[in-house]
């Protein structure tokens, strides 16, 4: 009964994200994208939403499988 009652207020929090996400992912250089297309823009976002994901995925792997992977440029 509670998730139904607190269902009212759940779009609030995913329209704070994808506000902090879109602040996240063109804030840096919006003057070079603004005469950017619409692929062009979607691609960012898209790689600006998809890397924190990549980055948990590794890490999780990781402390699951404990083997040593060096980066190859630093093997000698």
């Amino acid at each position: 009964m509670l998730a139904l009652v607190a269902l009212r207020w759940s779009p609030i929090p995913l329209l704070v994200v994808l506000a902090l996400e879109n602040y996240f992912a063109f804030h840096f250089d919006w003057r070079s994208l603004q005469r950017a297309s619409f692929r062009t823009l979607a691609a960012r976002l898209a790689f600006s939403i998809l890397v924190p994901w990549v980055v948990a995925w590794n890490q999780i792997k990781g402390s699951i499988t404990k083997a040593n992977q060096p980066n190859r440029q630093n093997i000698a």
